[in-house]
């Protein structure tokens, strides 16, 4: 019932089939820039790059582009982002197989993380702008939820590589992103005009505009400083959070190099690893949100499990059988000789 009411919204239903449309587009976009590369090169420190020139945009642009969008319609920033995107992944089966393939896809990945990069922050600020306040929790859930869900697609991005090719996904990811820029399109122009004061005085010179978004950028810094600097816990997890995923970074690298070892085609099998990893992140979502008293109670020993855990998978996921078999009996003997 919530769900049908917050859909109820012309605006915010025709932002979420954008977003859906777009989202599928990420799952083919994923996987055919990296199979791609490892396809033709079958180099993983090009894989490395490749994964850098996506993300690097991301963190280096985020308070940018959260200035920026707050000037600016975001119908249009969306469009827009949309559109290049979609401009930018068609450039690849152009040059095809020649020399120009890694340069080209290097750039194509920066270009969308570029685009990326405004994506998020246009579609968080649209959304309270197209719903009343009483609807507006269920529809940033549904908007969060649809982003988390649709890595599960990354499974249907290998099939289309696996199916047709990498250079026919990118006409794939191509239609997607165009889908969504038409969804947004519809929503009436007045509906992203932001709210602020000064919005008008900032877009109205160049200079103006410029001087503004960047003093909110130096304040939107000191105030995320010092919001951490005051609270130790966060702080911590922020420090344990950037440690982990300095760890973790490699597997996106090692996942497609041993993909095709697997007994389905390469492709596919990239694909159905990456679903299958952000399913478990799914359902450990839910469960923390269906179980939060049982987690606030124990939360620091589930951190604990929970990166032993996945250095346990990591080594189940590289280990040959015989080995894994030969530490599993050496355990077993560890434990009856207690």
């Amino acid at each position: 019932m919530a769900l049908a009411r917050t859909l109820g919204h012309s605006g915010f239903r025709r932002l979420w089939f954008g977003q859906l449309a777009s989202r599928i587009g990420d799952s083919v976009h994923e996987i055919a820039l990296v199979w791609v590369v490892y396809e033709v090169t079958g180099d993983a420190t090009l894989l490395s790059l490749t994964f850098v020139a996506s993300f690097l945009p991301t963190v280096a642009l985020s308070l940018p582009a959260g200035a920026l969008v707050d000037r600016v319609n975001r119908k249009y920033v969306l469009v827009v982002s949309d559109l290049v995107r979609a401009a930018a992944v068609l450039v690849i089966p152009f040059v095809g197989r020649g020399p120009l393939l890694v340069p080209t896809v290097l750039a194509v990945a920066f270009l969308t993380g570029v685009a990326d990069a405004f994506d998020g922050p246009a579609r968080n600020a649209f959304v309270p702008r197209l719903v009343p306040e009483s609807d507006l929790d269920g529809a940033n859930s549904l908007v969060r939820m649809t982003s988390t869900l649709s890595q599960v697609l990354f499974a249907a991005g290998g099939v289309v590589v696996a199916v047709f090719g990498s250079f026919v996904a990118f006409y794939v990811d191509a239609a997607t992103f165009v889908v969504s820029a038409l969804f947004v399109a519809s929503i009436p122009g007045e509906h992203g005009v932001p709210d602020r004061e000064d919005a008008e005085e900032a877009a109205a010179t160049g200079a103006g505009f410029v001087r503004s978004a960047a003093a909110e950028m130096v304040a939107d810094v000191r105030t995320v400083l010092g919001f951490v600097r005051d609270r130790p816990l966060l702080r911590n997890l922020l420090v344990l959070g950037a440690v982990l995923q300095f760890a973790v970074a490699p597997v996106n690298v090692a996942v497609p190099v041993y993909a095709p070892t697997l007994p389905v085609p390469g492709s596919l099998a990239l694909g159905l690893v990456y679903s299958a990893f952000f399913s478990g992140m799914t359902l450990g979502t839910v469960a923390i949100g269906r179980f939060d008293g049982f987690v606030d109670a124990v939360r620091g020993v589930l951190v604990v499990a929970g990166i032993v855990g996945f250095g346990v998978g990591l080594l189940a996921a590289v280990l040959p059988v015989p080995r894994l078999t030969s530490v599993s009996r050496a355990c077993s003997r560890c434990s009856r000789s207690r």
